[in-house]
């Protein structure tokens, strides 16, 4: 019984009705209609967002979109009188949720022969329903890469949105060095304090998903959850990871830090170093137009498998914009099928090391595709790094690093600090220097 709200072209950048054309323009080449299943595709399309599912900003429905056409099937209790108005202006025909199976049963093969459906979202129930006289064409949905490939507005607002999480994640990493071994805090403790801190953002909606604050042991298990697990309190030397990550109207977020915690094993400080040039390692290709994730992939675990070490995940995901923090197509991994990166797409870049009953290491970063050079004969690409939180530096080895891995890593700290550093008070500014200092 949620109500839906609007998502503002002052953030969304394209109008539902110029989303709408656009994929009416895509789905011509190969079908008369569409039935959209997939919650974030519709929410995207229409500039709407819901809460029906815990951390994920859409609603229950179906959208129906021919050359002419456009029906929500929806819960209408959940629309404003206001929302079904503007709907209405854009030419969208509201129905019950339920009306979707009569919908489909009398379509005419004459008006629609063919009806596009994504068979990864969709239902037995809603294929049967289709008369025999309409070939479905079973593919997934152009929306998949429209909302992947981030336009100009949407790239200015997660660009500040960036900032607003790199404030919240800097205060809450000062506040985990300061105070979490002297007060034995608990991992609960560190997953309330960050949406404590979040919540006061411009723009907040919620957290993106519930999170991972593992000490520890608990960390050498990659999704971990404080609430479901064995809770630890931090009452030793070791290493602390915290995922976490936030919706906000202007954008969705997902970042993960590892913090020493006291004196840690010298071994930590190893993994925790062996990570960090994973991560540089992915941070700083460049490769030419048409390359998947699924190609650089091995980039981030070479420096692991030299010291005979893997990860049994992917590197990195896509990320919606105030949509699923887990959105595709595209992603680096070793096993999906190749998707080429483009410019304007977001990907997290997230390596570790779990080594069980020990510790957990991750450093994650958000990262935005964009042209490095182009000429008459190629195009390349290059990672922009779109999250600005501090990298521990008590847990990096520096002589482990080659020059340019150093220099990376004090770019990108020179950059976090000139970002966050005029939105600090004077405590949490020379805290902020320390931790973004020179290696």
């Amino acid at each position: 019984k949620a109500p839906v709200f609007v998502h503002d072209t002052v953030f969304a950048g394209k109008s539902r009705v110029e989303k709408l054309n656009a994929f009416r323009e895509k789905i011509s080449s190969f079908a008369d209609a569409s039935l959209i299943t997939p919650l974030e595709d519709i929410a995207w399309l229409l500039n709407l967002r819901g809460r029906d599912v815990p951390f994920n900003p859409v609603f229950y429905a179906f959208l129906y979109v021919d050359r002419q056409n456009c029906v929500l099937f929806i819960y209408k209790k959940k629309l404003s009188n206001e929302i079904s108005h503007v709907l209405t202006q854009d030419r969208i025909e509201v129905r019950k949720a339920d009306d979707v199976y009569d919908f489909l049963r009398q379509l005419d093969a004459d008006t629609v022969s063919q009806l596009h459906l994504d068979p990864d979202f969709a239902n037995i129930l809603l294929k049967q329903s289709v008369p025999d006289s309409i070939q479905l064409v079973l593919k997934p949905s152009p929306t998949l890469l429209m909302k992947a490939v981030k336009n100009e507005t949407e790239i200015d607002n997660l660009r500040q949105t960036a900032i607003t999480e790199g404030l919240a994640l800097t205060r809450l990493s000062k506040w985990i060095k300061e105070n979490a071994l002297a007060d034995q805090v608990s991992e609960q403790a560190v997953a309330l304090k960050i949406h404590e801190i979040r919540k006061t953002g411009e723009h907040f909606v919620d957290d993106s998903f519930p999170t991972i604050a593992a000490f520890n042991a608990n960390a050498a298990q990659m999704h971990y959850n404080p609430a479901n697990g064995q809770p630890a309190v931090i009452d030793r030397d070791g290493a602390l990871l915290v995922d976490t990550g936030g919706h906000y109207e202007s954008g969705t977020t997902d970042v993960t830090r590892t913090y020493m915690i006291g004196s840690p094993d010298q071994r930590i400080k190893e993994d925790f170093t062996l990570v960090l040039k994973s991560n540089i390692a992915l941070s700083r290709a460049v490769f030419l137009k048409g390359t998947s994730g699924q190609l650089l992939d091995v980039l981030a675990r070479q420096p692991l498998w030299e010291k005979g070490i893997d990860y049994k995940c992917g590197t990195g995901h896509g990320v919606g914009y105030l949509l699923s923090v887990h959105e595709g197509p595209q992603s680096f991994s070793a096993n999906v099928s190749p998707v080429p990166l483009e410019p304007g797409m977001i990907i997290t870049n997230e390596p570790g090391i779990y080594k069980e009953g020990l510790w957990g290491i991750r450093i994650e970063n958000m990262m935005l595709v964009t042209v490095a050079m182009e000429d008459e004969n190629d195009t390349f690409y290059q990672f922009e790094p779109i999250s600005y939180c501090p990298i521990d530096l008590d847990g990096v080895i520096p002589e482990r690093l080659s020059q340019d891995e150093r220099d990376w890593l004090n770019q990108y700290h020179q950059v976090v600090y000139q970002k966050l550093s005029p939105f600090l008070d004077e405590a949490e500014r020379d805290w902020l220097k320390i931790n973004t200092r020179t290696v």
